[in-house]
């Protein structure tokens, strides 16, 4: 039943969903979604960008709130939608997950088993003011990477993700990690240049699901946490996971710290991604805090 309680907006909630996350499991839940509230329009994407420039037509009619159902792909593009427009202090970002993996979702405390409770956050929440952030030319909000993890993420076909699930990044990191690294060079203001194969970057403390990998993270003090992986190496990634567990990444084989910016460089193109989507592949990435944006959370 829709929630009676719902605040009834001006206009319906847009609600943009993407079918296809998380295979037919997404499709399967617009019944779901549709029950949520008697105030809400579904809008239906068919591929890759569709999310995007449906946030920025939104966000360009004075939508005050535009929610992604979908995973963080799809959160994703609908906060570039919404830069696109340059609404991002009168338009609200609102999540609710039903893809694959769903990190962001989880940073705002979002359940992606009740969307009944994701609902009343995006009617019933706070509005919080978070910080922006471009890796080259595509915004981010969550996490980004370069190197090994971006590889991974390029490897992992579509329907890998549909018939496995988070389960096929594991599958393809196997992979990954078989063949030789491209070795990178992370370059910020005060710290000494560091050389690895992977270069994990946060906004918000989680990675890849459950995991902290960035425990002094937060999504408000204009700074990302950046983890560097000195080698491309299986024991590299025992050395993350160990060091995530106890919260300590000395002696990990790894370097952890904070900066208002970072440049990664390398002697040929190695991909990148943001918000666990592959964005491009170049010899030299930038990350940078563009501004805030504004999301309903807990």
């Amino acid at each position: 039943m829709p929630d009676d309680d719902t605040p009834t907006p001006a206009r319906p909630i847009p609600v943009i969903l993407n079918p296809s996350a998380r295979g037919a499991k997404a499709g399967a839940r617009l019944e779901e979604i549709s029950t949520l509230s008697g105030h809400l329009r579904i809008l239906s994407t068919n591929g890759a960008g569709d999310a995007r420039h449906i946030a920025r037509e939104l966000a360009l009619d004075g939508q005050p709130i535009v929610v992604a159902a979908g995973g963080d792909g799809t959160v994703n593009e609908v906060v570039n939608g919404i830069v696109d427009a340059g609404a991002v202090h009168s338009t609200i970002l609102g999540v609710l997950p039903t893809g694959t993996m769903n990190v962001f979702a989880r940073e705002i405390g979002a359940s992606s088993t009740n969307l009944a409770a994701c609902w009343r956050i995006i009617t019933r929440g706070r509005v919080r003011t978070i910080d922006l952030w471009r890796g080259n030319d595509t915004s981010f909000i969550q996490l980004a990477g370069v190197g090994t993890d971006a590889e991974i993420i390029r490897s992992t076909s579509a329907t890998r993700k549909k018939r496995f699930g988070a389960a096929g990044y594991v599958l393809s990191g196997l992979r990954v990690l078989m063949r030789p690294g491209q070795e990178l060079i992370a370059m910020a203001p005060g710290q000494p240049p560091l050389r690895g194969a992977a270069i994990l970057l946060g906004n918000g403390r989680h990675y890849g699901g459950p995991f902290r990998v960035f425990p002094n993270a937060s999504m408000q003090d204009r700074l990302l946490d950046v983890v560097v992986l000195r080698n491309h190496r299986f024991g590299s990634v025992f050395g993350l996971m160990r060091a995530i567990r106890a919260g300590v990444y000395r002696g990990s084989g790894t370097a952890y710290f904070q900066t208002e910016s970072l440049t990664v460089e390398s002697v040929c193109p190695v991909p990148y991604e943001v918000d666990g989507e592959l964005a491009g592949a170049a010899s030299v990435v930038h990350f940078e805090r563009s501004g805030t944006i504004q999301v309903m959370g807990v």
